[in-house]
């Protein structure tokens, strides 16, 4: 049968599948599928119902278990569970979120993909090597090697990775290109139904799953080449276009363009810049790295069309919000798309945890609107220091530390409030640390926990971390007016991200800084691209003004206060418009020698 799927779809590529269901509960292709799920290396591992399959051949029976499953699938009553979430260790030293489905998911999973995967596989192209029937990684570097060697004789490899693929797919994309060639209306249902089943994190709460599909399942890496299928497409387009024919590549490479070719197998390109630009940086020129970074949101007006856009109270008509991180070098170490209503507090905490970069992220400049005492807490308790400029700072309240001391600082008595609850700290510090460790593995949101906490404020944890963050606000607050270097190191800090969003105007230009799209997934495509568009000028940047003032003469007239007001983010040189030709068989002559001189910087 699958064979007759796949040459059905490759005959006629407009095909539409119906009357697949059955298929799915047909009793061979549930064999077919525990045969699978039963000789793979997690039979062992159970989701969250506990049973694995050793459980259930000595205590149900295979017939008995796959008559169960054929019964509830044939009549609509089967309804997916949560996956069980767990962390592995990755070879870089951080973790990886890992989903596992229970015993019977995994088998209508597997039954699903053994109906799907040839009728797509027809639609796949060449040049995706991920997760495929009779392809791996080794014929994606032998492509490579192909196409490095003559006649093709391409001369550059650049390597890059999509951020959380399998966490970040959207739904409705993905819902679309599925139904492309689905007609059934109960397969579309049981794939929606599993991408929205939901993950039971390692804290015990039940997460729901706007977005992604959970890496673990046996379904999964089908439903990301079907998303990331329209990558494919893409560039292939752009390929068969443009670089069609020998007369288009040469001609191409007359006037200064290169040829390429796309080979996808399942780095981040903006963090890769971002690391690269931090490893280049001469510290004797720009100082030791930093340990901060300021985060800020940008409005973007969006077409109305999408309705992931809303009304911006603030600034007026419908938009979304880019949330940006960005380091005191002006380099952007994360950035995500948002909703005007979203709270910049959670995206704060996102990023400054999960941004990816080599940076140890120690302290975050936000401006008044993105602190909250709530987020005092979560932020203390991370383990880095929340940093906001606060506009009307006379109506700040502080806490006292202990009962009994209305008297100990007489001129701050307007702005003292009650004590800080300290018992209430210590009953809860155990769920506190819990609730932090989930946030900082990945295994929980911020926003998810405390959506649980605002649905009950009254819950003991969430007072907790309240108290905690009064406790931090406080002492915060104490320092602020009392330090005017930290004062200025936030109003600079902040000033690095407003620098960056005037260059966003710059290179972001089209559509009068519209994003010209109505579809979420290319919203938020064209956002990364940007952030990518943004670290490579602050890297070539960077590299051109060491190479400037590598020169001897430079030394002499270069002041602290000079070294100081020295940014790479400049844009002054860049050409937006018109048609800008560049060798790419020669690269920039950047970064210089080992014979470049290094002069002695003077203190």
């Amino acid at each position: 049968m699958q064979i007759k799927l796949h040459r059905w779809a490759t005959d006629n590529p407009g095909r539409r599948f119906d009357d697949l269901f059955n298929l799915v509960y047909d009793p061979a292709f549930l064999v077919h599928a525990w045969e699978r799920v039963s000789s793979n290396a997690g039979a062992r591992t159970a989701g969250v119902d506990r049973t694995t399959v050793a459980w259930i051949e000595t205590r149900i029976g295979v017939e008995t278990f796959l008559e169960e499953i054929r019964n509830s699938l044939k009549s609509g009553e089967f309804e997916p569970v949560e996956v069980r979430q767990v962390m592995i260790p990755k070879a870089s030293g951080k973790r990886r979120k890992l989903g596992i489905p229970t015993v019977a998911d995994r088998i209508v999973q597997a039954s699903l993909k053994t109906v799907l995967e040839p009728i797509f596989e027809a639609d796949f192209l060449p040049c995706s090597y991920g997760f495929r029937p009779n392809r791996r990684a080794h014929d994606a570097i032998a492509e490579i090697h192909r196409l490095a060697s003559a006649p093709s004789n391409h001369t550059w490899v650049l390597e890059a990775d999509i951020t959380a693929c399998f966490d970040e797919i959207g739904h409705t994309a993905l819902m679309d290109h599925l139904r492309a060639r689905i007609k059934d209306k109960r397969v579309c249902a049981l794939v929606k139904a599993f991408l929205k089943a939901g993950v039971m994190a390692t804290t015990g709460d039940r997460e729901e799953t706007p977005a992604g599909t959970p890496q673990g399942g046996i379904f999964s890496p089908l439903l990301a080449n079907i998303a990331l299928s329209a990558l494919d497409e893409h560039f292939d387009r752009q390929r068969r276009e443009q670089m069609g024919t020998i007369y288009q590549r040469v001609k191409r490479r007359k006037n200064g363009l290169g040829n390429w070719k796309l080979i996808r197998f399942a780095t981040d390109i903006a963090i890769a810049i971002a690391n690269a630009t931090f490893t280049a940086r001469n510290v004797a020129l720009w100082g030791e790295g930093t340990t901060t970074v300021a985060s800020d949101s940008t409005h973007v007006r969006a077409y109305d069309q999408d309705i992931f856009t809303e009304w911006h109270s603030r600034y007026g008509g419908r938009s979304i919000l880019i949330h940006w991180h960005i380091e005191r070098g002006s380099m952007v170490v994360h950035s995500q798309t948002l909703r005007a209503s979203a709270s910049e507090v959670h995206a704060m905490i996102k990023g400054a945890v999960r941004h990816g970069t080599t940076m140890k992220v120690e302290g975050n400049y936000v401006d008044s609107h993105g602190q909250t005492e709530i987020g005092f807490g979560v932020t203390r308790l991370l383990g880095f220091d929340l940093l906001p400029r606060i506009k009307q700072i006379n109506k700040v309240k502080l806490y006292r530390v202990e009962s009994g001391e209305s008297d100990l600082y007489p001129r701050l008595t307007p702005a003292m409030t009650r004590p800080i609850r300290w018992d209430l700290i210590e009953q809860n510090y155990d769920q506190m640390i819990k609730y932090a460790t989930a946030i900082k593995q990945g295994t929980a949101s911020t926003e998810a926990i405390l959506r649980r906490f605002t649905e009950s404020a009254s819950h003991p944890t969430y007072q907790a971390m309240l108290e905690v963050g009064r406790a931090q606000k406080t002492i915060f607050v104490a320092r602020y007016l009392r330090l005017r270097e930290l004062q200025r190191e936030i109003q600079e800090g902040l000033n690095a991200v407003e620098s960056s969003n005037g260059a966003n105007s710059v290179i972001f230009y089209g559509k009068g800084g519209d994003i010209a799209t109505n579809r979420r997934e290319e919203l938020e495509m064209s956002v990364l691209c940007l952030r990518i568009l943004q670290a490579a000028l602050v890297y070539i940047n960077t590299l051109m003004l060491q190479d400037v003032l590598a020169e001897p003469e430079w030394a002499k007239l270069l002041k602290p206060a000079d070294r100081r007001g020295l940014t790479p983010l400049f844009w002054q040189h860049v050409q937006p418009y018109g048609e800008v030709r560049l060798d790419v068989a020669k690269p920039l002559p950047l970064g210089g020698g080992p014979g470049a001189v290094q002069p002695e910087w003077p203190e």
